[in-house]
């Protein structure tokens, strides 16, 4: 989850990084897919901890969470 919430802070793309990781146990579509999910979430739950404190969001933050959730929801 650290890893997710460092994306969403810098919108950096770590799926190599991962798969690199996982030494080829796991397809690129798997990885993608947990990956963006859990990017989703948690940059969902980090917009709604901003706006419940009235902070706004950095500019294309939301974009860039929804642009994860609907990459999961086509899958």
């Amino acid at each position: 989850m650290k890893r997710a919430g460092v994306a969403a802070a810098t919108f950096a793309d770590p799926v190599d990084d991962y798969l690199a990781g996982a030494g080829g146990r796991f397809s690129r579509d798997d990885v993608e897919l947990g990956y963006r999910a859990t990017l989703a979430l948690t940059g969902a739950g980090r917009v709604h901890w901003m706006l419940s404190r009235g902070m706004r969001p950095p500019d294309g933050y939301e974009e860039f969470i929804l642009s994860c959730a609907d990459a999961v929801h086509k899958s």
